[in-house]
């Protein structure tokens, strides 16, 4: 581990950035989910506006769950030992850790999704997207996902029982340096293989997000045909995928080449002339460098980019969604009747309130 000290200043950034990101996320996800949900309710006739609702809806669920449980990182932060109350309790230790395990991910998927399947929109106007397809493939992945993590943390406890001094036999580790608690494997191999797991999952992902993204973007360059309304409708929507789809890339780039670089040193460090020397992260030469490798490289790329990610989109949200504003602005001005009324008129009609109200799905 390294020999040097936290940053004060930089512990007083950190945990205002996470403070800023958990006041705003949590309350503007809770509005983006009850938002989605009733406007999926009245999208029953429109099959090609509810598979993106539900999209949305599913994001807003993944947001509100990473920006709730980042309370524990503000304590962390704004605690000048770093010894956290919370995550030094065992149990939990493993849920957070668990849940932090699932959380990232499965964001990488949404945002994947959305933007393959705008892109496919774009290119092939009259193609049918499949709500019930989008349902199998989402909670196909949820549940693989689910399976690898809980099979790699039986089979390490399985297979090696002697848990080395200081780490607990859950198999969730919190340390000062790391500031949160994370899966360690204490088989070599498995830690390994769950370090290249978690590279994969977020790295290959941006291949298609990217191509995606790119020809929305040519697409939209492109003069469309029909009628202006529906032109303007679809540009709005593009416009609004491709910036949560750019913001998402920006937040998790950083994470994606911290693995990189963990990784070719993990390579290293196991292939050395002397691998009994092999002790994981604290030993990689790398991560010794400098204060900030040392201290913030894991909770900064990891934790702080993530929840920043799952704070902005609702923000994106209230920017570009006619309706979504409308809806904030009539809850918080106590004008409900308005909007109830655009709700009951939409089911009676098929028609969305997107389309009562000229706005950007």
């Amino acid at each position: 581990m390294s020999n040097t000290t936290v940053s004060q200043p930089i512990e007083n950034i950190m945990g205002t950035i996470t403070f800023f990101c958990f006041v705003v996320g949590v309350p503007s996800n809770v509005l983006a989910m009850v938002y989605f949900y009733r406007d999926q309710k009245s999208k029953t006739r429109n099959v090609k506006k509810l598979f993106f609702t539900e999209q949305y809806l599913t994001m807003a669920v993944v947001d509100f769950l990473i920006t709730i449980t980042t309370f524990p990182i503000i304590e962390v932060f704004w605690k000048y030992d770093r010894k956290s109350v919370l995550f030094t309790n065992k149990i939990f230790c493993a849920a957070w850790g668990f849940l932090w395990e699932m959380l990232p991910y499965f964001s990488v998927y949404l945002v994947g999704i959305l933007s393959i399947s705008r892109m496919l929109v774009l290119l092939k106007p009259m193609m049918t997207l499949n709500i019930f397809t989008l349902r199998i493939c989402t909670g196909s992945y949820f549940v693989s996902h689910l399976v690898f993590r809980v099979s790699l943390l039986v089979f390490d406890m399985i297979k090696n029982t002697d848990v080395p001094k200081g780490y607990t036999d859950s198999r969730f580790l919190y340390t000062n340096t790391s500031g949160y608690c994370y899966f360690y494997a204490v088989q070599d191999v498995l830690w390994t293989v769950n370090s290249f797991f978690q590279c994969t999952l977020l790295g290959l992902p941006m291949i298609p997000i990217l191509v995606s993204c790119f020809l929305s973007i040519l697409k939209l360059m492109k003069t469309p045909s029909g009628p202006k309304f529906n032109r303007d409708a679809q540009k709005q929507a593009t416009v609004t995928i491709i910036i949560v789809t750019v913001v998402y890339i920006c937040c998790n780039v950083p994470v994606f080449m911290n693995y990189i670089i963990y990784s070719i040193v993990l390579i290293k460090d196991v292939t050395s002339a002397h691998p009994e020397q092999y002790q994981h992260y604290y030993n990689l030469y790398i991560y010794n460098e400098n204060i900030f490798w040392a201290w913030y490289i894991w909770s900064f790329t990891y934790v702080i980019c993530a929840v920043i990610n799952a704070a902005i989109n609702p923000i994106i949200f209230f920017w570009r969604m006619k309706p979504f504003r409308e809806f904030i602005i009539a809850l918080f001005s106590f004008n409900r009747q308005r909007f109830k009324f655009k709700n009951t008129k939409a089911a009676m009609t098929g028609v969305s309130v997107k389309e009562l109200t000229s706005s950007s799905f």
